[in-house]
């Protein structure tokens, strides 16, 4: 934009310049005297004069000599009746005045004298001619007779030659010069004719002596060349054929535009110094010689392009054969010379051929090149042709054979792989009858046919001529897809054929002769394992098999296989080569691993063998001894004998039981005879440990804790530990019976030597007393063991002896005395020791009760007794009074029994057990336990605990007093201190009561008190005292406040804090009443905690919320005494500041951007404050504003102001409220202000480098300009869209106009040249911030190769596929093109037929400048009838471009169809006002349409037009198809309504009442229903409606009959 600014204004005042300048400047030399020579030569009757110019002189010219002229020039400026300037005057003077020099006279002399050769009288005499004639002359000799001109004088004289020089002596050769960066050149010599023939050296030309001037001295000296045809050759810088040059400059630059012949000529135009004859020449631009690179040969239907050698050796390759149609196209580099290449073809008898190609043999072709344009061609000259010869055949190799010749493994072929364990071959046979078999090739992966890699067959020759015979071997690989196809001579390649299954999908072939090779590991228990030299195991053996990767590369893994024999079976086959038994499959893993876990117990050998998926199988079998046992056999128990178990008790054995006597038994053992498998020896273990007693007085701790008499210990030994077996031992452990077959041997120790008594090695054999264990287990040699069986035996006679107990190391003797009293008294819990002598078998049980009646124990339970720990101690609790019972018994069955004198443990204080004091809480006292009058206290005291468990008491005393002075002090209440009571005497004292009245006034006080204090006989006590407190003085209450600083009255800008001070001994601070109100209403204030400080109390109460307050305090203290009521002043708190918002408001639905605006905007300043006064708003306004009024809702206060027309404004308000807050804190910058700009204006948009409409084929560079001052750059909008609509991506290059100033931004669209031809759209739309739009659209063409085409509404069209008629509008084609466009049709083909010439109507714009855009308006009365249309269109230029059979966008083919006709609706089931006395009504329906059903739907309703139900026909079924529906009973009528529709629009809709449609019917079996709704239809109706007939006829004779009586 702003070079377009800079480019009007420079423009504008160049053209102020221009008028300004005077006209007499043009002019200002014209009365200047030139002479120029045109020869040398001077007439011999004088010399040379020239004349002053006289002004009144009205001779045109005046002759001087022969062979000069003099041209008068005049001139009408005013400087020309000036004096000549002196540089002017002086040539003129000198030769007026003076005689011609010496040196001047004898030159003329020399020339006098000498005669003029008749080769120079004849060039001057041709130049005086001829060469001065014409315009030539029209320059030399001008008049004009004005009397206000003056005269000048020009005098033409011929002193020098002109020579030309060209480049190659004028002869170009025609592609080295043309579009060359060197071109030809033609120089001119100047020779100048001496005339001084001793001074200067002399040279002939032309016959004369001559010699060169000096180039740079030829400054001002210009020729005018001239070329006859421009076709051929013309100057660079010429214009027509003609040029001028300058002598001092370098040589003219020749420019060779096509081959012929040009004549030239050179004249010197006038000039003061020199003249010369004009010189001719002739300039030829002859034919180049073709070169390889010129051109390239392709075949139909190939990408690839041939130079002219790569096109013989492919010649050569192929036999001289071709499958298709041989062009020849000119290079890139051929193009810059030539336009064509001509191709003439003949014969192998040297003919002409013109047959088609399909049915020649072989060719001979002869091609060279023209440019028709340039007269170019190389047909004549040396190596200007190239002839080649091929012929063509178009047809592909056909396969004859195709026979796999190897076995693949069944088991493991699928559908698509097939496993060989010999080499895979594949043989068959190509044949071609045209040019013959070239080879044949196959490729082993051909599933991605580009990629595949093709392999040459070995071949043979085949039976048929040009046939190949082909075999395959392929050896050890993977193949995943096998195909084989041929090459003929001319490059046909025939179909491919693939090794395929019978869907046509690849087999993979693989080829592996490799046997298999397996390792298995045996592992047990994770180790690794080896059965051999019979090693047992009790763990699954798991077999790890893997496979030798190497050993079947391709094929794999098949299966793993495994054999077991037992052991049995092993040592009795003699020949182990024979395998062919029945093999069981392994799974294998997908790692082609394998396994296999041995679960079950075995006993035998594995045998191991792996198959590959081509069926080779492993020549190595592996083999694995496996023994394992995984449970012990089951174990049987002992046999005890001697022993009388009747007589036991508690286990133990005694003398007349008698001692037991054990044996052992081998478990059930499987030898192997019927199995085969023998188990793994076991082994019988035992071990009988005694524990005997033997006397030890050092051992009597011991023994009290043990129980045992003293002199009795125990001594635990190893008696026995033995062991025995049986079992076979190894598998060599055979004997062959008579038949031949091998068992196995058993061996097993005697077990009568492995028995069991319990007597010792003397001779009497007596029974050792003691505690015998046996352990007994077996085990095998697999590693199982059972469980172990212990089994004890004890044997004791002795009965306990010597009961004591021991109380706090005090003996209470175990007796049986008749009386019982009380000896102790104990405060905690008493522990002792209880004890007794047992014999051999120890203490079974050793029991004590508290009694309190002898006897008790024969009727008391066990829970009644004692717990006794194990080392005899007992522990009597508190809370008992009692005697002790002692009981004793060994585990032999023995016993003693006595008992004690009486005990009491009790650490309970008096009362402790019901929780009470011993005084009761006096009545009279308020809620807060003051007392105003004497005090009455009521003592009770309970020995605890409150049961026949307790001490009984033995005191109780008491105190009174004030303020920590006693009135009296441990006044005796009660004693009872007898010794060895009994039970009786302790119960009574148990419990005492007493009152006892406290003076109220006498001891007022906040602090008096009373104390009882009671202790029992174990020396338990408790003391209780009962405070009293009497009150009776007011309280008083004071309140001030921290912040008295009021603003208007009573109102205050920050919080207030009430101080609240009440003086009150008793203080209670929930007795505190604070009532405060804010703004009329109570207030949940927050009151501080309450801070004492003697009878002084304090706390606060802060008010911090706005509003209006009020407040009064009230206290009573703990006494109920009141104060009285003190109330505050009310006051205001106005703490916040007041809130001011801006809003604005304006027309527009939307805001692109915040605060731009495009309509009138409306300020709405709106204060939020509960304490407003108008008097503290304050607002400024630029521009300035009038304030409008406020209006009042509440807190809320609105002013509004109104802003029209463009322009930026500022609003900036501020506001104080009565308590001094102001909105913006008091500082004037903060106030609250919004800026905004009203901007009515849409974006200006520009658009250069492209005019709307034109057509281009040349470089195309829009650029766009959009002017506005509130947008960015992103909010221009730039799309181009192609003829169809198509959106093209395009390189937009954005800067800003006017960098800084913010005016607009410039866009440039770089890549547009790029694109290709086609009709483009180029929209520009801009939205400014304030959503103001502007849009531009230029439409233009790019056409380079001819026309470009707008169809987009023939898009639309197909896009749309189906339409009627009646929618059908006329279709509109835009054509665009740089030139006129001489021929345009549309062709319509309906239905596949002929098609024929659209009629249409045609718009033509444009010019030779912008180009021309054509539109055409397709009639629709083209497509009256139903069909499927398809249109093709026809363009043809001016300059023979074409758009031919355009008949497709974007690959798709144009055509749409007209469908007229709507769908057709079949209902079979059903009809209308018809009874269907059923359950439910089957209904057929079938939709069809003549092109394409879009939509159907059907509908059953009621009367009412309630739905029933509704089909939707294309989701269950789809067009054409019948649809099944079911019509359910229903009580009352129904219809069937449909609506559908075809993919033009065509429709049908029934409704109720309609004659289509079906309605009224009724399907039910409910007779009512049916009798209602269709009577006619039902019996019953039927003969009701008979009889309503009989009956109404009846009536009508009756009446009839009446009506005769009457009358008559």
């Amino acid at each position: 934009m702003r070079e377009k600014v800079k480019s009007v204004t420079a423009g504008f005042l160049a053209v102020i310049i221009a008028m300004s300048i005077p006209v007499n400047l043009k002019t200002a030399d014209a009365s200047e005297y030139s002479v120029f020579f045109g020869q040398t030569k001077e007439e011999k009757k004088g010399q040379l004069r020239i004349p002053v110019t006289d002004p009144e002189k009205t001779e045109d010219f005046q002759i001087i000599s022969d062979g000069a002229v003099i041209e008068r020039q005049e001139s009408t400026s005013e400087t020309d009746s000036e004096s000549i300037s002196e540089e002017s005057q002086e040539p003129t003077s000198e030769i007026e005045s003076e005689d011609i020099s010496e040196e001047s006279q004898e030159s003329v002399s020399e020339v006098e004298s000498e005669s003029i050769s008749e080769e120079s009288q004849e060039s001057i005499s041709e130049i005086n001619s001829e060469e001065y004639s014409g315009d030539l002359e029209t320059n030399m000799i001008t008049e004009d007779t004005s009397p206000a001109k003056k005269s000048h004088y020009t005098i033409w004289l011929e002193n020098t030659t002109i020579v030309p020089e060209i480049t190659d002596d004028g002869v170009f050769d025609y592609r080295t010069y043309l579009d060359s960066d060197t071109n030809p050149q033609l120089g001119i010599r100047l020779l100048e004719r001496d005339l001084d023939n001793s001074v200067r050296p002399k040279t002939k030309y032309g016959g004369a002596p001559t010699r060169e001037i000096p180039q740079d001295t030829l400054s001002d000296i210009d020729c005018q060349v001239t070329i006859s045809d421009t076709d051929v050759v013309y100057a660079e810088n010429g214009s027509n054929g003609v040029c001028t040059y300058n002598l001092s400059a370098d040589a003219i630059n020749l420019v060779v535009a096509g081959v012929g012949e040009t004549a030239y000529k050179i004249t010197m135009l006038p000039n003061t110094r020199y003249g010369a004859a004009p010189v001719s020449g002739s300039i030829t631009v002859k034919n180049s010689p073709l070169y390889n690179e010129d051109f390239y040969v392709q075949v139909s239907g190939k990408e690839k392009q041939y130079t002219f050698d790569a096109w013989k050796t492919y010649l050569e390759a192929h036999n001289q054969w071709v499958n298709g149609e041989i062009t020849v196209s000119l290079s890139d580099t051929g193009k810059k010379y030539y336009n064509t290449v001509k191709i003439e073809t003949e014969d192998s008898d040297g003919m002409t051929d013109n047959r088609p190609a399909d049915s020649r043999k072989k060719i001979k072709y002869e091609l060279w090149a023209e440019n028709e344009d340039r007269n170019a061609s190389t047909r004549d000259v040396q190596n200007g042709t190239r002839v080649f010869t091929a012929g063509i055949d178009t047809s592909a190799p056909l396969l004859r054979k195709f026979a796999v010749e190897s076995q693949c493994f069944a088991p493991t072929q699928t559908e698509t792989e097939q496993y060989f364990g010999q080499d895979f071959v594949l043989k068959g046979s190509f044949s071609d009858a045209e040019s013959g078999v070239r080879k044949v090739e196959y490729t082993t992966d051909n599933r991605h046919e580009k990629d595949a890699v093709w392999t040459e067959a070995e071949t043979t020759l085949g039976a048929e001529a040009g046939s190949l015979d082909f075999t395959i071997t392929l050896k050890d690989g993977c193949y995943s897809a096998v195909a084989v196809r041929a090459h003929d001579y001319a490059g046909n390649v025939s179909e491919t054929k693939g090794f395929v299954n019978e869907h046509g999908a690849y087999i993979t072939v693989i080829v592996d002769k490799a046997e298999p090779v397996l390792n298995v590991q045996a592992t047990a228990g994770d180790k690794v394992y080896i059965g051999d030299k019979d090693n047992w195991t009790n763990k699954d053996v798991i077999f790890d098999i893997a496979f030798d990767k190497n050993s079947c590369p391709y094929a794999g893994v098949y299966q793993c296989e495994y054999l077991y024999h037992t052991v049995g079976d092993a040592v009795n086959i003699k020949n182990m080569t024979d395998m062919s038994e029945n093999w069981t499959r392994i799974k294998l893993e997908d790692n082609l691993t394998a396994g296999m876990d041995v679960r079950e117990d075995k006993n035998g050998y594995f045998y191991f063998r792996a198959i590959s998926k081509s069926g080779v199988a492993s020549k190595e079998i592996l083999k694995k001894r496996v023994l394992t046992q995984h449970q012990i056999p089951r174990i049987k128990p002992v046999v005890v004998e001697n022993a009388d178990n009747a007589k036991r008790k508690n286990g133990w054995y005694n003398k007349e039981s008698g001692a037991p006597v054990i044996r052992f038994v081998y478990p059930d053992y499987d030898t192997g005879v019927t199995s085969k498998e023998y188990d793994a020896p076991v082994t019988i273990h035992y071990q009988l440990t005694a524990e005997t007693y033997e006397t030890d007085k050092s051992a009597q701790e011991a023994s009290n804790r043990s129980g045992m008499d003293a002199s009795v210990q125990s001594k635990a030994k190893l008696q026995v530990q033995k062991s025995a077996q049986m079992g076979v031992m190894d598998s060599c452990d055979v004997t062959e019976g008579a038949d031949g077959v091998k068992t196995f041997v058993v061996t097993q120790d005697d077990l009568d030597r492995h028995v069991i008594d319990f007597k010792n090695d003397t001779a009497d054999r007596e029974i050792q007393d003691g505690i015998y264990t046996l352990e007994y287990w077996i085990a095998d040699k697999a590693g199982n063991v059972s469980a172990k069986q212990r089994h004890v035996y004890k044997i004791d006679s002795h009965e306990p002896e010597n009961l004591e107990v021991v109380l706090e190391d005090s003996i209470f003797p175990v007796g049986q005395e008749s009386a019982i009293v009380y000896e102790r008294f104990y405060q905690e819990n008493v522990t002792g020791t209880v004890s007794a002598e047992y014999g051999i078998s120890g203490k079974a049980s050793l029991t004590v009760l508290t009694a309190k009646k002898i006897g008790a124990w024969e009727t008391a339970e066990k829970k009644d007794f004692l717990e006794i720990n194990d080392t005899n101690v007992i522990n009597i609790p508190t809370g008992t009074r009692c005697f002790l019972y002692v009981r004793a018994e060994d585990n032999a069955g023995n016993t003693a029994e006595g008992w004690t004198r009486g005990i009491v443990v009790d650490n309970m204080a008096p009362n402790q057990e019901n929780g009470k004091a011993l005084l009761m809480e006096p009545a009279g006292a308020n809620k807060n336990g003051f007392y105003n009058k004497d005090v009455r206290v009521d003592i009770l005291v309970t020995d605890a605990p409150e049961n026949d468990n307790c001490a009984a008491l033995m005191t109780v005393t008491g105190t009174v007093g004030k303020d920590g002075t006693d009135t009296f002090t441990d006044k005796e209440l009660f004693s009872f201190t007898k010794e060895l009571p009994t039970e009786e005497e302790l119960t009574e004292a148990s419990v005492f009561s007493t009152v006892q009245v406290i003076d109220a006034k006498k001891h007022e006080s906040n602090a008096a008190y009373i104390e009882v204090t009671a202790t029992d006989r174990s020396g338990n006590t408790k003391t209780s005292t009962q405070l009293l407190k009497i009150d009776v003085t007011k309280p008083q209450i004071e309140i001030t406040f921290d912040n008295n600083n009021a603003e208007n009255g009573s109102f205050y800008p920050s919080a207030r804090t009430a101080a609240i001070q009440i003086r009150e001994q008793n203080f209670d601070p929930s007795a505190v009443d604070i009532a405060v109100t804010r703004d009329g209403h109570p207030y949940n204030y927050r009151i501080s905690d309450w801070k004492s400080d003697g009878d002084m109390h304090r706390a606060t109460v802060a008010f911090a919320e706005d509003g209006s307050y009020m407040m009064e305090v009230s206290c009573t203290d703990l006494a109920d005494n009141k104060s009285d009521i003190v109330k505050v002043p009310s006051f205001t708190i106005d703490r916040t500041a007041p809130v001011l918002t801006i809003k604005l408001e304006a027309g527009q639905d939307s805001l692109p951007r915040e605060h731009y605006y495009r309509t009138a905007v409306t300020a709405v300043i709106t204060v939020t404050e509960h304490n407003f006064s108008e008097n503290g708003f304050v607002v400024e306004t630029v521009p300035e504003a009038k304030k409008g009024t406020w209006r009042h809702d509440g807190d809320v206060h609105t002013m509004r102001l109104t802003f029209n027309g463009d322009n930026v404004y500022h609003i900036a308000c501020s506001y104080t409220d009565l308590a001094g807050n102001r909105n913006d804190a008091g500082n004037s910058a903060d106030k609250t202000a919004v800026d905004f700009v009203i901007d009515t204006i849409a974006p200006i948009i520009l658009i250069e480098g492209i005019t709307d409409g034109s057509a281009n084929s040349g470089a195309v560079h829009p650029v766009i300009s959009v002017l506005d001052f509130h947008m960015e750059a992103q909010d221009t909008e730039i799309t181009v869209t192609t003829g169809v609509g198509d959106i093209v991506q395009t390189a937009v290059e954005t800067a800003a106009l006017e960098e800084g100033k913010g005016i607009g931004y410039q866009y440039v669209l770089s890549d547009l040249t790029d694109k290709d031809d086609n009709i483009y759209d180029l929209t520009v739309t801009a939205c400014d911030k304030s959503g103001n739009v502007s849009v531009l659209t230029y439409r233009f063409s790019l056409n380079r190769k001819g026309s470009a085409y707008d169809l987009t509404k023939i898009m639309e069209l197909m896009e749309r596929q189906y339409i009627t008629y009646a929618d059908l509008a006329d279709i509109q084609i835009v054509e665009m093109n740089i030139d006129m466009v001489e021929q345009f049709e549309i062709y319509i083909s309906r239905n596949g037929a002929l098609g024929y010439s659209a009629a249409y109507d045609k718009e033509v714009k444009g010019s030779a400048e912008t180009g021309y855009i054509y539109t055409y308006h397709v009639k629709k009365d083209n497509f009256t009838e139903e069909g499927t249309y398809r249109i093709s269109l026809y363009s043809k230029d001016r300059a023979g471009n074409e758009g031919n059979n355009m008949a497709d966008i974007h690959g798709d083919e144009i055509s749409f169809i007209v469908d007229n006709t709507p769908p057709k609706v079949v209902i079979d089931g059903i009809e209308t006002g018809m009874l269907y006395d059923v359950e439910s009504q089957k209904v057929h329906v079938s939709v069809s349409d003549n092109f394409r059903l879009s939509e159907a739907e059907f509908v059953l309703v009621n009367k009412a037009n309630d739905v029933i139900d509704s089909w939707d026909y294309m989701a269950l079924c789809g067009e054409g198809n019948q649809m099944d529906i079911t019509i359910p009973q229903y009580n009352g009528e129904l219809a069937l309504l449909y609506r559908v529709k075809d993919a033009a629009g065509n429709e049908i809709q029934t409704f109720q009442g309609d004659r289509t449609a079906l309605d009224d019917f009724l399907v039910t079996t409910d007779r009512l229903v049916q009798f209602l709704n269709k009577p006619s239809k039902t019996p019953q109706g039927r003969t009701v409606l008979l009889l309503t007939a009989v009956a109404l006829a009846a009536i009508a004779v009756f009446i009839r009959k009446n009506v005769k009586r009457r009358r008559s």
